[in-house]
């Protein structure tokens, strides 16, 4: 997705960098540079703002979902969404995508018919994962344990 976007002209000779061989530049947005993901956002955002105003497109950097009750529904804005993608230039990567699929894990969870649940991965990873032994670990645990707070009744509570 990154390199989708050109850079300003000036802001290339700010890319360079140097190997026994030669001296490079990027022309496009390289991954690795700390506004990249943000200015990606702000970007596809942009792009899709129609469609995210309407409530049936999610965009978290290059991951876009977009939300139907019907195959037909589904069809329909897969169209919009392409059309509005391809004319701002973007192209797609097939094989990362899925088309009209009744479940789906995005950002870490599972989206299916109305419900939202955490993948299993997380689940496994929480589950297999030591007890603390220090502060450093304890931190560590509620980091991963945070994740699930929407799903577990008075989480606060529990890890205060």
């Amino acid at each position: 997705g990154f390199h989708q976007i050109p850079l300003k002209e000036e802001c290339i000779p700010l890319t360079g960098f140097v190997t026994p061989e030669e001296h490079f530049e990027y022309v496009r947005m390289p991954y690795g540079l700390a506004n990249s993901p943000i200015v990606y956002q702000r970007i596809i955002n942009d792009t899709l703002r129609d469609h995210i105003n309407e409530g049936n497109v999610l965009v978290y950097v290059d991951d876009v979902l977009l939300l139907s009750n019907t195959v037909q529904e589904g069809i329909e804005l897969l169209r919009k969404v392409m059309k509005t993608l391809t004319t701002a230039g973007f192209s797609i990567n097939l094989r990362k995508c899925s088309f009209l699929v009744t479940e789906v894990e995005y950002l870490g969870r599972v989206i299916s018919q109305g419900q939202v649940r955490p993948s299993p991965r997380k689940v496994e990873a929480l589950a297999n994962s030591s007890p603390p032994e220090n502060v450093k670990q304890v931190r560590q645990f509620l980091g991963l344990a945070g994740y699930f707070r929407r799903y577990i009744k008075d989480y606060a509570t529990k890890t205060a």
